[in-house]
């Protein structure tokens, strides 16, 4: 008779539970629409200067002398790939310094954003310095001419991280963005005389927060993602079908540097990866799907 008291009333507190259950999910749920219009998503920049969309709308400015020297995408980028580098200007006689700019597409940072990551190599022959010589690193409003632009914030100054080794590549870290009305530039400046130097710009990730409903956060969020994040072991990359062409995916390392890379069909695929922070970039043709950050933890 006891036992079947006991059972009695564990199923009365089962069902007790379960209908407590049922009732938070429900407010859970009421709230999440009703806090819809204040969910943040991200939208998330990437170039790598390799692609015609990763090169599209980034322009040049040169506002002190004339001369050969000019911003140029080369190779010798982190994986091999492209890259944009500026060379200082050799053996000239008259020492007017040169002042030009390499300015981004346009961003909205009206509710603020981050250069998340940006690997930069600056290579001073010897290390070897010359004082006249600036890298820096510029937020432009208004205006993607420097001369035109309301205003210019400075976001970074690179001058002195300079080394001997043209391989030697550093990341910036993250550098916020607070809100900033109307149009946004992302912009580097270089100033040089003379000298044997370069600057040169990798795997840039800039981010641009906005508020969007619940519909586009779970959108955006959907749209590929991996699983278990973080893991301890393997880790299943799923791109949740994006179509009859299977998209392509780039893996890379805290460092920038590319791990892996491969077409991705729609029932997913297994990356075996040491252990470290890592982003993926996922693409169809030249369009950016979406870029992602993940953890393995084996």
């Amino acid at each position: 008779m006891q036992g079947k008291i006991a059972l009695v009333q564990e199923r009365s507190w089962n069902n007790s539970l379960l209908c407590y259950m049922k009732t938070l999910n429900t407010i859970l749920l009421i709230s999440l629409f009703a806090l819809s219009p204040l969910l943040k998503a991200q939208t998330t920049y990437y170039t790598g200067f390799d692609t015609d969309a990763e090169k599209a709308n980034w322009t040049q400015f040169t506002k002190g002398k004339t001369g050969n020297a000019r911003w140029e995408i080369i190779a010798g980028g982190i994986d091999g790939s492209k890259r944009v580098t500026h060379y200082a200007p050799t053996g000239d006689a008259n020492k007017d310094s040169l002042v030009n700019w390499y300015v981004s597409p346009k961003f909205d940072f009206s509710e603020g954003g981050a250069i998340d990551s940006l690997k930069f190599n600056y290579f001073s022959f010897m290390n070897t310095f010359i004082a006249e010589q600036r890298v820096h690193i510029y937020l432009l409003v208004g205006s993607k001419d420097p001369s035109t632009s309301s205003s210019k914030t400075l976001l970074a100054d690179l001058t002195s991280i300079y080394s001997g080794d043209d391989k030697q590549w550093k990341d910036t870290g993250d550098l916020i963005i607070p809100n900033t009305a109307v149009d946004c530039y992302i912009a580097f400046k270089f100033v040089a005389i003379d000298g044997w130097s370069s600057i040169s710009y990798d795997n840039i990730y800039i981010t641009s927060n906005k508020v969007t409903s619940l519909r586009d956060e779970v959108k955006e969020k959907n749209s590929s993602y991996v699983y278990p994040n973080p893991s301890t072991g393997n880790i299943k990359l799923n791109t949740n079908g994006t179509g009859t062409t299977a998209p392509n995916v780039k893996v890379y390392s805290s460092l920038g540097t590319k791990v892996w890379e491969g077409a991705i069909p729609n029932e997913g695929i297994e990356l075996n990866l040491p252990s470290g922070h890592y982003s993926y970039t996922v693409s169809k043709g030249m369009e950016i799907l979406g870029i992602h950050k993940l953890t393995n933890l084996q």
